[in-house]
C-alpha cells in the first residue's frame, strides 16, 4: 500500500509541474538537474521498483519535501524567464551589487561597465538589454535601435544622436540626464524652452508680463509660445515609450516634454498621499497647493469610513443633484461640474495687482475637459485672479481651441472651461493658467495665524455684525448637514469653548489642540464617529480640518476645509482684515525640515506664534493653559508661571502607548493592552504573543524565537535540558532550533555523539566543518565527512591552493569552485548605505584620528561613520578610500554582531554594531566574551601580522562549551568576516601549541589551554 496521502502527493505534483515550466528557459546545465528532480519525484510517487517502496515507508515525507523544494528554489532564482531577472542574477553573483529599477524594467549596478557586459554576454546567449553607463556603474535597459551599435553607451553618446537636438534645446539633455540618473519625476517644462517665461526663483518678484497674442475672447488673454522641439526627438520618445513603467503619466507635444514616474504609495488610510507639484514655481510651502475647496459637510454618513463627506453650496456634480452629496472627496484633476448652472460666477481675467505674486499651473493635458464642463483647477488662493492661459498643440496641424472661461463656485474653487473643446482633436493638447495672488504672509504661514490668534472679537460680537463679514455666508442648517451641528456641540462641550469667547484665543486653543493629534489608531467605519475622535484624538489632516470647521461653523464663523494633492487644512475668515487664512492643522506625513525634531519630540504649534505683537507663552511639561495660568494637569490646582515658548516638546501617545526613541514613534505597550505574553514586534508594527505562533517559542526581546528547552527544563553546564531531578528531556535533550524552511522548532540533534561534527541549523544536521590550513604559505580547504564506520570527521577531499570551498544549494553539498582572479586591480568604492553617510553641503566638516580612521562630525559634533571600510590583511592597516592596489585588502561592513545562545543570567545576548573585520570582533567580545572561560588576543596593526589568537580555559566543559559558543558565532557572521558573499574569507587552525609555548606578548591566560589562531584572508 503506498503511504503517501492525497494532500503530499498533490504537493509533489505541484513541484513537478514547476520543473516543467522551468525546464524550457533554463541553462544547459540546469536543465539536466531540473530533469533529474523530475524523474525523481515522479518514481517517488508510485514506483514499485528497487528502493522506492522502502525510500516512501522509511524517510519522513517533511525531509523529502524540504529537500526538493530547496534544490528546486535554487535553479528558479538562477534561471529567471525574463531578460531583466536573468541579469540581475548574474550580476549579484558576481558582486556588481545589481538593484532592480523602474518596477523591474531596468537594472542599475556598482562596478566596471565592460566587465558586467562581457560576463552577461558570456551567460546570456543574444543579450538584448543596452549598457548605460554612470558615475560608479551602469544601467542596463532596453533603448531603440537608434542605440545600438556601441556596447557600452555614455551620456556622450546620447549628445551625438541627439546633437542637434541638444544645440537647439539644453532641456533635452536635461531630461536624459535625469533619465540615466534614475530620477523619480522630470519634465523640461521647468526649463526655460519658450512660451511663458519661467519666473525668477523668488516668490516675491513680479515677472514681465508676456506677450499677448490675438485675444482668444474679449475676456481672457492667451498668452503665445514661440518655440517646438525638433520632430526627431518626438519621434525617439514616443519609440520608447517600453522603458517607462506602467501606469506613467506622461506629456509629450511639440512644446512640453513631461514624464511622471513617481509610484503610488500604499493605500494606508492614515498615511497621507505623495505631494503633486501642480505650480510651476515652487510655493512657500508646497503640500498647501490650495485645489479643492469645500464649505458644507454631512456627518454621520454611514457611506464615508471616515464618517463625512464634503460638498460646495448651490453646487452639482451633474445633472442629478444627488451626485454630489455622494461624493465623500473628490479631487484635481478629474472634478468636473457641469456648466451653466448657478452655483458658479463668471470671473475675467485682471491685470497683476501690485505686489501680488504670479505664477503658473504646470502644464496638463486637454484631455481632462470634457464639453459641456467645467474643469476645477488649481488656485493661488482664495483672493487669486486668472491673467492668461496658453494652450499648446501637439504639431503644427491642429489648431488650438479658442473659446475658453473661468469660473468660481461659492468656496473659490477655480474652474476652466473649453467651449468648443472637440476630444477628437485637442485631446493631446497642453494649457497652462497664469495667475495672481497676495503675498504669502498675508494669507499664509505663522505671520496670517498669528494676525488670527490677534482678533479680540467674540463670536457673537461677529454675529451681531461687528467686524468684516463675509457676504455669501449660508444658513447653518444648510453648512452643517445630517449631525453636523449635534456633532459640532460635542466638539465646543469637550473643548468648553462658547460664543462669548474672543474668536483669536477660541481658534488659539483649537489649533493647539488639533496640531498634535495622534497618526495611531485612527477611528474608521465606527457607529459614532466623532465620539471616537473626541475620546481618541486621533486623526490624519483631513480629520482634523474637519473638527475645525464643525466647531467654528457651529459658533457662526465661516470656515472651510481645502486640500491639496497631499494635504488638507482649514481656511478661516478673518474679520479684523476681512479675508481667508490658511491654517495648517498638522498630519500624519513627514515633517518639513523647518519642522524636524529630535527624537520622540514633535513641534510646539506655537513657537515663534505672535498675539497682539507678542510673543505667545506657554506652559511647562505638567501643566496646561487656563486662561491666562499654567495649571498642574494632574489636579492638585498648583499653578506655575508660564514660559517661553520651546521649539519642540514631548510627543504626546494615545493611553497604552509609549514613544520609542529609536522608531520615533508611539508603539503600543503590548502587555499593558493584551495582557502577560504580548510583545511588540518592530518589523511586523504589530502585538504579537509566542503562543499564538507555534509551540515551543518564546520572546526573544526582538522576535519569537525557539525556546532553548521544553518547559519544565533548563540547560545545563554540559549543554543537555534537564529537569529539577537532572532527568534528561527525551523530547528535545539538546533543546532546539528553527528550521526557517518549516517555520517551526525542532528537536537539535547531540552533535557529541559524532566527534568533530557541528550543528547546521540550515540543514538540521550535524556535519563536519571544512577545515582550512596553512601548508607551505598557502592556504588550503578541506572537505571532511562523517565516517560511521571510523567514528570521526574523515576527509573527503582536498582543494587545490587557487580553489575554494563553496556550498552549492542546489546540490545541497559543498563543492571545490576556482577563485575568480579580477584582472581589474582597483576595487569598488564602498556602497554608501545610507544618505546621512554623505555630509550636507553647509555643514562644517571636523575631522579627527581615532585608531587611525578619520572620523568626519559635523558641526553639532556628531559622528558620522562610514559603512564600510578596507582592512589590509597582512599588517592590518585600514582606511576608507579605496587602495590604489587591491592586492591583500579586503572590504568589510557593518554588522551585527552577537553570541549566540543566553549569557549567565539566561538572557539572550544584544548585538554589537560594529565593522565586520577582527578590529570589530575584539571590540565585540571584549563586551560579551566570558575572559573566566576563554582568553584572546585582540587584533593589531604591525609587523607581526594581523590575527587573533584565543586560548581555551583545559579541563572545562564550561570552557569548552563558551569556545564553541565564540566560535561559531564568529562563523556565523553574513558573508564571513570580510566581504565573500560565497563563502567565508576567514581561517582557524589549531597550531598545537598552548598558551605557555606562544609569545609572551600575545596575553594570553590559561597557561595549558589549547591554542587556536583566526585569520582574515585577502
Amino acid at each position: 500500500m503506498n503511504p503517501i496521502s492525497d494532500d503530499n502527493r498533490k504537493k509533489i505534483i505541484r513541484l513537478i509541474i514547476r520543473c516543467a515550466k522551468l525546464a524550457p528557459h533554463a541553462s544547459e546545465n540546469s536543465q539536466s538537474k531540473i530533469e533529474d528532480i523530475s524523474s525523481n519525484l515522479t518514481l517517488y510517487l508510485d514506483s514499485d521498483d528497487g528502493v522506492w517502496p522502502d525510500y516512501r515507508k522509511t524517510v519522513p515525507f517533511d525531509f523529502i519535501l524540504r529537500e526538493f523544494q530547496q534544490r528546486l528554489n535554487s535553479l528558479e532564482a538562477e534561471n529567471p524567464d525574463d531578460v531583466f531577472s536573468k541579469t540581475y542574477r548574474i550580476l549579484e553573483r558576481a558582486g556588481f551589487n545589481p538593484e532592480m529599477m523602474a518596477k523591474d524594467n531596468a537594472v542599475r549596478f556598482v562596478g566596471k561597465p565592460k566587465k558586467a557586459l562581457k560576463i552577461l554576454n558570456k551567460n546570456i546567449s543574444d543579450y538584448s538589454l543596452s549598457l548605460v553607463e554612470t558615475d560608479n556603474g551602469g544601467i542596463l535597459l532596453k533603448l531603440g535601435k537608434q542605440f545600438k551599435g556601441s556596447e557600452v553607451l555614455s551620456e556622450s553618446d546620447f549628445t551625438k544622436i541627439f546633437s542637434k537636438s541638444l544645440a537647439a534645446e539644453p532641456a533635452i539633455k536635461t531630461w536624459f540626464d535625469n533619465l540615466i540618473g534614475g530620477a523619480h519625476s522630470f519634465a523640461t517644462e521647468d526649463i526655460e524652452f519658450g512660451g511663458v517665461p519661467t519666473p525668477p526663483s523668488t516668490t516675491t518678484s513680479i515677472p514681465s508680463t508676456p506677450s499677448v497674442s490675438t485675444p482668444a475672447t474679449p475676456e481672457t488673454q492667451r498668452l503665445t509660445d514661440a518655440k517646438s522641439f525638433p520632430s526627431e526627438l518626438l519621434k525617439l520618445i514616443e519609440e520608447s515609450r517600453n522603458l517607462w513603467p506602467s501606469g506613467t503619466r506622461d506629456i509629450i507635444t511639440e512644446q512640453v516634454i513631461s514624464l511622471d514616474l513617481r509610484e503610488d504609495d500604499s493605500d494606508d488610510p492614515n498615511k497621507e498621499p505623495p505631494c503633486k507639484p501642480v505650480w510651476r514655481e515652487m510655493p512657500p510651502d508646497p503640500r498647501m497647493s490650495r485645489i479643492d475647496a469645500y464649505n458644507i459637510v454631512d456627518s454621520g454618513r454611514p457611506s464615508a469610513p471616515d464618517g463625512f463627506g464634503w460638498s460646495v453650496s448651490d453646487l452639482s456634480e451633474s445633472n442629478d443633484p444627488e451626485t454630489f452629496r455622494k461624493t465623500q472627496l473628490v479631487t484635481w484633476p478629474r472634478f468636473h461640474i457641469i456648466s451653466g448652472q448657478k452655483g458658479v460666477r463668471r470671473v475675467l481675467p485682471d491685470a497683476q495687482p501690485e505686489g501680488w505674486v504670479l505664477n503658473e499651473t504646470k502644464p496638463q493635458k486637454c484631455s481632462l475637459f470634457k464639453q459641456g464642463f467645467l474643469l476645477r483647477i488649481p488656485s493661488l488662493s482664495a483672493e487669486a485672479v486668472v491673467i492668461g492661459y496658453n494652450i499648446l498643440s501637439p504639431t503644427s496641424e491642429i489648431e488650438v481651441p479658442e473659446k475658453v472661461r473661468f469660473f468660481k463656485d461659492s468656496a473659490d474653487g477655480l474652474y476652466m472651461e473649453i467651449q468648443d473643446y472637440n476630444s477628437g482633436l485637442h485631446a493631446d493638447c497642453t494649457f497652462t493658467v497664469t495667475q495672481a495672488a497676495p503675498p504669502y504672509s498675508t494669507y499664509g504661514g505663522d505671520s496670517a495665524a498669528s494676525n488670527l490668534f490677534s482678533c479680540d472679537l467674540t463670536f457673537n460680537d461677529y454675529k451681531s455684525g461687528k467686524g468684516e463679514q463675509y457676504g455669501n455666508y449660508q444658513a447653518q442648517n444648510v453648512i452643517l448637514q445630517g449631525s453636523g451641528s449635534a456633532d459640532a456641540d460635542k466638539v465646543l462641550d469637550n473643548q468648553q469653548i462658547t460664543g462669548e469667547m474672543k474668536i483669536g484665543e477660541a481658534i488659539e486653543q483649537l489649533y493647539g489642540w488639533l496640531y498634535n493629534w495622534f497618526c495611531e489608531d485612527i477611528p474608521r467605519n465606527q457607529d459614532d464617529m466623532i465620539g471616537k475622535y473626541l475620546s481618541t484624538n486621533a486623526g490624519a489632516c483631513r480629520h482634523r480640518a474637519y473638527i475645525m470647521f464643525l466647531a467654528l461653523n457651529r459658533l457662526g464663523l465661516p470656515c472651510r476645509m481645502v486640500g491639496s494633492t497631499c494635504h488638507a487644512w482649514s481656511e478661516v475668515w478673518n474679520p479684523d482684515t476681512g479675508s481667508w487664512v490658511e491654517l495648517d492643522l498638522n498630519g500624519c506625513e513627514e515633517p518639513r525640515p523647518e519642522d524636524q525634531c529630535p527624537s520622540c519630540l514633535v513641534k510646539n504649534p506655537f513657537y515663534n506664534k505672535m498675539r497682539d505683537g507678542e510673543l505667545i507663552r506657554c506652559c511647562p511639561e505638567g501643566y496646561r493653559m487656563e486662561g491666562t495660568e499654567c495649571v498642574a494637569i494632574d489636579g492638585s490646582g498648583d499653578k506655575v508661571d508660564t514660559i517661553e515658548c520651546e521649539k519642540c516638546i514631548p510627543r504626546v501617545c494615545p493611553e497604552g502607548y509609549d514613544c520609542n526613541p529609536i522608531l520615533d514613534k508611539c508603539v503600543p505597550d503590548c502587555a499593558k493592552l493584551y495582557g502577560a505574553g504580548w510583545h511588540y514586534h518592530v518589523e511586523r508594527d504589530e502585538c504579537v504573543n509566542c503562543d499564538n505562533e507555534g509551540s515551543n517559542l518564546e520572546w526573544d526581546g526582538e522576535k519569537c524565537a525557539c525556546k532553548e528547552c521544553p518547559d519544565d527544563y533548563e540547560m545545563d553546564a554540559d549543554g543537555n535540558c534537564v529537569d529539577e531531578n537532572g532527568l534528561i528531556s527525551g523530547d528535545a535533550p539538546r533543546g532546539f532550533y528553527f528550521d526557517k524552511e518549516l517555520n517551526q522548532c525542532y528537536p537539535r540533534p547531540d552533535c557529541r555523539k559524532k566527534e568533530g561534527t557541528k550543528f547546521n541549523p540550515t540543514t538540521g544536521e550535524c556535519e563536519c566543518p571544512p577545515l582550512t590550513l596553512i601548508k607551505e604559505g598557502e592556504s588550503v580547504q578541506i572537505l571532511r565527512r562523517w565516517d560511521s564506520m571510523t567514528g570521526k570527521c574523515e576527509q573527503e577531499r582536498q582543494c587545490a591552493p587557487d580553489e575554494k570551498l563553496v556550498y552549492d544549494p542546489v546540490l545541497g553539498d559543498y563543492v571545490c569552485k576556482k577563485i575568480e582572479t579580477d584582472p581589474d586591480p582597483n576595487l569598488p568604492d564602498p556602497i554608501i548605505s545610507t544618505p546621512s553617510d554623505i555630509p550636507d553641503e553647509e555643514e562644517e566638516e571636523v575631522e579627527e584620528e581615532v585608531e587611525g580612521l578619520k572620523i568626519d562630525r559635523d558641526a553639532k559634533g556628531t559622528p558620522k561613520l562610514p559603512g564600510d571600510r578596507y582592512v589590509k590583511t597582512s599588517d592590518g592597516a585600514t582606511q576608507l578610500q579605496r587602495p590604489s592596489d587591491s592586492s591583500g585588502w579586503v572590504l568589510v561592513s557593518k554588522k551585527d554582531l552577537r553570541l549566540s545562545g543566553r549569557d549567565s543570567n539566561n538572557k539572550r545576548y544584544s548585538g554589537v554594531w560594529d565593522y565586520s573585520d577582527l578590529y570589530g570582533v575584539s571590540e565585540w567580545l571584549k563586551e560579551q566574551m566570558d575572559d573566566k572561560l576563554v582568553s584572546f588576543k585582540e587584533a593589531t596593526q604591525g609587523q607581526g601580522g594581523y590575527f587573533m589568537a584565543f586560548s581555551v580555559k583545559p579541563d572545562s566543559s564550561e570552557a569548552d562549551n563558551h569556545w564553541d559558543v565564540v566560535k561559531s558565532s564568529i562563523d556565523s557572521i553574513k558573508y564571513g568576516i570580510g566581504k565573500a558573499k560565497d563563502g567565508d574569507s576567514t581561517s582557524w587552525q589549531d597550531i598545537g601549541k598552548t598558551a605557555n609555548e606562544v609569545p609572551a606578548e600575545w596575553g594570553l591566560d590559561f597557561p595549558e589551554g589549547k591554542v587556536w589562531i583566526l585569520t582574515q584572508q585577502g
